[in-house]
């Protein structure tokens, strides 16, 4: 989408807000969540999610924004035709104190997640505006 707006004849300002929402987006969902995991989530995992703190990273796997978006939808919710992903989500299902954990993090990613988008909907009607003028 990012060469979409740099190929239009549009204004410096809305491509450069393009790309500020856009980096803002990839920068989200590449960052690290709450939430760290390895085979089984342990009860002082959960206690440091519960107290926000790191935990020991050299024993669990710190999930990005991205891969529990991408997990839970792709998972368990829409698709669910990638047998690896199906076999993530169900891994995560399995263990109750984290599927609550997850499902907490997926909400909060998909709302700030939908608020992007709902920026670049309104982006993109400026863009057509300003395109219909010219």
């Amino acid at each position: 989408m990012s060469e979409i707006y740099n190929n239009l004849p549009l204004s410096d300002g809305i491509k450069k807000r393009f790309e500020i929402i856009n980096k803002e987006v990839s920068t989200f969902l590449d960052a690290e969540s709450k939430v760290s995991i390895n085979d089984e989530i342990s009860s002082e995992e959960i206690n440091n999610f519960l107290n926000f703190e790191d935990g020991d990273k050299n024993q669990s796997k710190r999930l990005t924004n991205g891969h529990i978006l991408y997990t839970i939808l792709n998972g368990g919710l829409v698709h669910a035709n990638n047998d690896q992903v199906v076999q993530q989500y169900k891994e995560w299902v399995s263990q109750p104190y984290l599927t609550s954990i997850l499902w907490n993090e997926f909400i909060d990613i998909l709302v700030k997640f939908t608020v992007c988008v709902f920026e670049i909907e309104s982006l993109n009607n400026e863009a057509l505006e300003e395109l219909s003028k010219n």
